[in-house]
C-alpha cells in the first residue's frame, strides 16, 4: 500500500499488524517450570538486529517489547546480547533467570554483576530443549517479523525520500526535512511550529 501511495491504508494495515503481533505475543505463554523470567531472543540480518524481550513474571507473561540495538555487522550475538543485557539492566532490577537465545560472551562474569547487585543468585541459560526452548523460539519468531517490519517501512520511506530528490532536481535523497507553519486566528494568537 504504501509502494502504491496509498498511505492511510498502509498504515492501517502496519497498525493491525502490530496488534495482531501484540496478542499473539501475549497468548498461550504462560510458563510451567519457572515463576520469573526475562527472555533475550536476538534476530540478526546484517548490520541490522532486533532483540525482542519477554517479561514473565509471577509465572504469567507480562508483555514484551522490542528493542534494535546499533552494533557493527562483524559483531556476534553473544556479543551483542551480553552488551544489551548489561546495559538493559543498568537501571531495572533483573529477575533470578535470564533466558538468552545464545549464551552472552562472559556470562558467568555477568551473572556475578547482576546477582551482586540483586543480592540473589542470577542465573543466564540459553536452553537447548524443552520449555523454555519453546518460549525463546516464539520470542525469536517476533524478534524476526518485527525486524522484518522495520526493514520494510525503512525501505518504503527510502523510495519515498529517493521520490523527493528526484522531484526536486536534488542530487541524493535529503537527510532532513523541515516543515513550517505560521497560524493565527484573525490576526491574534499567532503561533509557529517547525515540524523536523
Amino acid at each position: 500500500a504504501a509502494e502504491r501511495l496509498e498511505f492511510e491504508n498502509a498504515a492501517r494495515l502496519r497498525n493491525r499488524i502490530r496488534a495482531l503481533a501484540s496478542v499473539r505475543a501475549a497468548q498461550g505463554i504462560n510458563p510451567s517450570t519457572f515463576d520469573e523470567a526475562d527472555v533475550f531472543a536476538l534476530h540478526q540480518e546484517g548490520s541490522q538486529s532486533c532483540v525482542q524481550v519477554f517479561f514473565f513474571r509471577a509465572g504469567q507473561n507480562w508483555g514484551n517489547r522490542a528493542y534494535f540495538p546499533r552494533h557493527n555487522a562483524e559483531e556476534t550475538a553473544p556479543d551483542i546480547l551480553s552488551a544489551f543485557i548489561a546495559q538493559f539492566y543498568e537501571d531495572r532490577e533483573p529477575p533470578k533467570l535470564i533466558l538468552a537465545s545464545a549464551e552472552p560472551t562472559d556470562s558467568e562474569l555477568l551473572e556475578q554483576a547482576l546477582s551482586l547487585r540483586l543480592e540473589r543468585n542470577v542465573e543466564i541459560r540459553a536452553p537447548q530443549r524443552g520449555e523454555k526452548k519453546d518460549i525463546l523460539d516464539a520470542a525469536l519468531l517476533n524478534a524476526r517479523e518485527a525486524l522484518g517490519r522495520r526493514m520494510a517501512e525503512s525501505g518504503s520511506v527510502a523510495k519515498l525520500l529517493d521520490g523527493v530528490a528526484e522531484t526536486f532536481g536534488l542530487s541524493e535523497r535529503p537527510e532532513r526535512i523541515e516543515v513550517y507553519d505560521n497560524s493565527h486566528i484573525q490576526g491574534t494568537n499567532a503561533l509557529g511550529a517547525m515540524i523536523v
